[in-house]
């Protein structure tokens, strides 16, 4: 029986294609194999794509045998992309960790309602950081169902928890907390509008 990982990929039947190129790199989730190939019985230009360990093609597109250049094209698009993605991963791993132990974050969530949750960093490695939940104060009423707070430093309300360092594209830092939130680096000093809906 064979798994999910071992299903044999597509490839150009030998005996039906010519000018074969095959371009791949990366490694585990970012590895990528692209093949082009034209068949000798059709005349049809084939582009095949995999990423990771997949069996299904991300793409397999059959152009016409008068569409070759924009075969080609899309070939060059493709590799652009994987190759961004494995430069950006080999960036991401020199990346030096630019939080220090005392570092505040917000988190702000909530679909009918502004939930605002802080966290002080209370540990860090090269490339993780341990936060804690802090609580905050509220400093004024906005409304029935508002106001505004900012954070506790060191009052700690929750356990240690370790969160990867991620980056947003112009370098600033952030945490993923949960699948539909995430924190952001803040101060003591800065206050957040926190609702609880109706």
């Amino acid at each position: 029986m064979t798994t999910k990982w071992n299903r044999e990929r597509i490839q150009p039947k030998a005996d039906n294609a010519r000018s074969i190129k095959t371009y791949s790199d990366g490694k585990n989730a970012l590895a990528y194999v692209v093949t082009t190939w034209t068949a000798i019985d059709t005349g049809r230009h084939y582009l095949l794509s995999y990423r990771g360990r997949r069996s299904k093609p991300d793409s397999y597109i059959v152009f016409l045998p008068v569409n070759e250049a924009a075969r080609d094209n899309e070939c060059h698009h493709l590799l652009c992309k994987y190759r961004a993605r494995v430069e950006e991963a080999a960036k991401e791993k020199t990346r030096d960790n630019p939080l220090n132990v005392g570092d505040l974050f917000r988190c702000s969530w909530g679909y009918d309602q502004t939930n605002v949750d802080y966290y002080q960093v209370v540990g860090r490695t090269h490339r993780t950081v341990t936060v804690r939940a802090i609580s905050c104060k509220s400093m004024r009423k906005t409304g029935w169902d508002s106001d505004v707070v900012r954070p506790l430093k060191g009052q700690f309300c929750g356990e240690p928890m370790r969160k990867r360092v991620q980056f947003l594209a112009d370098g600033r830092p952030y945490l993923t907390m949960t699948s539909y939130s995430a924190a952001f680096q803040t101060y003591e000093t800065e206050t957040a509008n926190r609702s609880w809906g109706h």
